[in-house]
């Protein structure tokens, strides 16, 4: 609170606040010689002064308000640090748990991959035995078709 006191002493003082006019002849040196006299320059100074006086509540008010905030802020923001790091946790231990399901999957469809690169390999060299330069037979036809299916396969593992 002493840090409250010493904060509104700097800012509400009024030698401060006024700054080198807190009376109305030192506010009249302001203006052009000519309208020191004019009526309207004392009703200004008296709007300057009200509009002073509202700025000083104002901050008074807000020093206050922020005081209380730090206060009631420091108690939630442990609190809230608590709920951040179980949410971190949370989300650490869901993501581990999708990355050992991933991984899994990936080896799944490595191995599959594996599998029909085999078959393709193995129907290309049986292709290439038959050569089939003349006209093609219903086996040769058999064997394109049989590629084309696993270069589908390929192109969509589902």
């Amino acid at each position: 609170m002493a840090a409250v006191n010493l904060l509104a002493e700097l800012l509400l003082d009024p030698a401060v606040t006024l700054g080198p006019f807190d009376t109305f002849p030192q506010f009249q040196e302001l203006f052009p010689p000519k309208y020191r006299d004019h009526p309207d320059a004392r009703l200004l100074y008296r709007a300057f002064q009200r509009q002073r006086r509202i700025v000083r509540e104002k901050v008074a008010k807000d020093i206050q308000r922020r005081y209380k905030q730090g206060l009631h802020g420091s108690m939630s923001m442990q609190g809230s640090r608590t709920t951040e790091n179980q949410s971190l946790e949370e989300t650490v231990h869901f993501l581990e748990d999708k990355q050992a399901e991933v991984e899994e999957e990936l080896k799944a469809t490595r191995q599959e991959i594996g599998t029909l690169e085999e078959a393709i390999h193995s129907l290309s060299s049986r292709l290439e035995k038959s050569k089939p330069t003349g006209p093609l037979s219903l086996s040769n036809l058999n064997q394109l078709e049989e590629l084309k299916g696993l270069a589908a396969t390929l192109r969509d593992p589902t």
